[in-house]
């Protein structure tokens, strides 16, 4: 009995462990048999092109649609790329907007790998085109953390249909009258001077307000981050002291700026005089012409430009700089102040962008790149900052005029009477004319008010006569400029500049009147035309000839 009992239990138990034997047996089965299909599948997908180097990111660059859904499966998963590396906190975040110029990104990501303390970094690419170029060269990053998020409403994702150009868009210098007769999409809605939207446009400005709502909102690694980002684009190339520089105006603006809003550590400078200025920074109001290279924002800044949400929107200029510049001092009601480096810890290198598409040359930029940090690396990480000057708060511009690329004589005499008038509580209205665009287009021209112009004309004016008005302009102009945040400066002292400058570039602008007048032609000339005009601008008593006189 007893052994007849013993054997029905070990038959038992030799049959409950060939169970669980099986059991185990096929679940291995399956899990390997699972993830070799993964296996074979992602192998599949690389060997069509349709993935990143990143087993996380699968994007299907097949279709308009599963581009599309890749897009939001990436905003959602959030993969950071080389975390298991480097865990912890990020110490610096930096924001790079980018589109499409993949030589310029890899400069950036060179500089970026020639950082100090890199390893201590949190990149995020905010990306509105997405290509396997792109994502390889980012992804191929290895000395720090790495994200990638994608703007999801670009002219990539909706080439054909709002927010995209749609077919039934009207052209951009078509009439409003002649549009509503043809009965185009937005007839009703042409901008204020006359132009229609153009997505490709745009498309920055709105990217570059979802970037930052994006970065602030839903990014899960941010959650608890209490420090800066700094934005950057691109074609952006950052000095091996940045981070360094970085913390020294954190601490600056402890100690001696706590009202600061924003940190700016590039500006549109050259290196000439770095290692005089590596150490200097100011206080100012915040202009977009000058600080919108490596700016630092805080979260409460953000909380405070959310809060302007609206009229960030619906403001009638496509420059997101331009746009902040007018959110400042209006809808904040206090205008944003911001601590600046002197000596820019950022360089531009796009030599092509938005308006310019042809005759790129990122090799050449390569060389000046190099170039330019021979010349700044003996200023580099010094050891404290100074503040070399305070910035009168400007006047923003608000531009309700959008002059053409060139002014005529009337408007430019009203502005002019309006600089030589100058007093010292106009001082302030004079810099906003200068800088908010009197004498050069507003963002409709790709050059902004400040920014260097040589007055070179090669191979079509070559005289001493020209030459010299070419020279007079170039250095009255950046005299004019210098003297606007020189804290010293009196009215008389920029009267006199402004009269130096605008009176060369009135009489260049009278002579174009008078040369285009039905009074005049080339044909009785015998020398060189283009230099004629230019001595002409210079000398019109020379050839007794009256130029044109007007009561505007």
């Amino acid at each position: 009995m007893r052994l007849r009992l013993l054997k029905r239990n070990v038959l038992l138990l030799l049959g409950v462990i060939f169970v669980l034997v099986t059991l185990l047996f096929s679940t291995r089965v399956l899990v390997v048999s699972e993830n070799d299909t993964r296996a074979a599948s992602s192998r599949d997908v690389v060997s069509n092109g349709n993935q990143g180097t990143n087993s996380c990111e699968i994007f299907d660059y097949a279709s308009l649609s599963g581009l599309t859904q890749s897009v939001y499966s990436a905003n959602y998963k959030q993969c950071v790329h080389n975390a298991d590396r480097f865990p912890g906190e990020p110490r610096l975040v930096l924001v790079v907007q980018v589109h499409n110029r993949p030589e310029y990104l890899r400069l950036l990501i060179r500089s970026l790998e020639k950082a100090a303390e890199v390893h201590s970094f949190l990149l995020i690419f905010s990306h509105d085109y997405i290509s396997q170029e792109i994502n390889t060269i980012v992804q191929g990053i290895t000395f720090c953390k790495v994200l990638q998020i994608y703007f999801p409403f670009s002219t990539q994702l909706y080439p054909k249909e709002f927010p995209g150009q749609d077919p039934r868009d009207c052209p951009r210098d078509i009439s409003k009258d002649e549009a509503r007769k043809t009965g185009c999409l937005n007839a009703d809605h042409p901008d204020s001077y006359g132009h229609y939207r153009e997505a490709f446009i745009t498309q920055t400005k709105h990217h570059w307000w979802w970037k930052l709502h994006f970065v602030w909102e839903r990014v899960q690694v941010l959650q608890g981050y209490s420090g800066f980002a700094v934005f950057l684009e691109e074609d952006n190339y950052i000095l091996p002291d940045f981070f360094h520089f970085y913390k020294l105006m954190i601490e600056f603006r402890k100690t001696s700026c706590q009202d600061c809003d924003m940190l700016a550590l590039g500006n549109h400078d050259s290196v000439r005089d770095f290692t005089g200025l590596s150490n200097k920074v100011l206080t100012s109001g915040w202009m977009s012409t000058k600080h919108n290279m490596g700016m630092a924002i805080s979260k409460e800044v953000y909380y405070k430009l959310m809060g302007c949400s609206n009229n960030f929107c619906t403001y009638d200029d496509y420059n997101w700089d331009w746009t902040l510049q007018h959110l400042s001092g209006t809808c904040i009601s206090k205008p944003l102040k911001v601590l600046v480096a002197q000596a820019s810890r950022v360089l531009h290198t796009g030599d092509c962008g938005l308006h310019q598409k042809e005759n790129c040359r990122p090799e050449l930029v390569s060389k000046n790149v190099e170039e330019s940090l021979q010349k700044s690396k003996d200023g580099l990480f010094p050891p404290r900052l100074d503040l070399s000057r305070l910035e009168v708060n400007p006047i923003f511009a608000r531009h309700v005029i959008r002059p053409s690329l060139f002014i005529g004589q009337p408007l430019l005499r009203v502005y002019f009477r309006k600089l030589v008038s100058c007093q010292c509580q106009t001082f302030q209205t004079t810099k906003a004319l200068i800088y908010g665009g009197a004498l050069t287009a507003f963002p409709l021209n790709p050059l902004k008010a400040t920014a260097p112009v040589s007055f070179n004309f090669y191979g079509v004016a070559g005289s001493p006569a020209a030459n010299k008005i070419c020279n007079d302009l170039r250095t009255t102009r950046v005299r004019l400029l210098e003297m606007f945040t020189d804290s010293t400066c009196t009215p008389e002292i920029m009267k006199n500049a402004s009269d130096a400058y605008f009176s060369l570039l009135q009489g260049k602008l009278t002579c174009l009147d008078f040369i285009f007048s039905p009074h005049f032609s080339l044909n009785s000339v015998t020398e060189n035309k283009s230099e004629f005009l230019l001595a002409l601008c210079q000398e019109p008593m020379r050839y007794n000839l009256s130029l044109p006189t007007s009561t505007s």
